[in-house]
């Protein structure tokens, strides 16, 4: 499972998540970005890693209706 921390979550906090790949906001350079253009952005990065498109808003009603959250 790939996680993405916020930036109000410790960076350190990913490597108490293995098995799971954990990135930080900060690691892959999308500090202060809105909720909506970080859902956006991972969507983007997770349908490039694994070649296929993945709705990562599903539980995100506000983003998958256009809204920012």
């Amino acid at each position: 499972m790939r996680v993405l921390l916020d930036e109000d979550l410790p960076v350190g906090l990913t490597r108490y998540l293995a098995p799971h790949q954990a990135e930080h906001v900060s690691t892959v350079g999308w500090t202060g970005l809105s909720n909506g253009e970080l859902l956006r952005a991972a969507g983007r990065r997770a349908s490039l890693a694994e070649g296929s498109a993945i709705d990562v808003r599903a539980g995100d009603r506000s983003a998958s209706e256009g809204r920012e959250a």
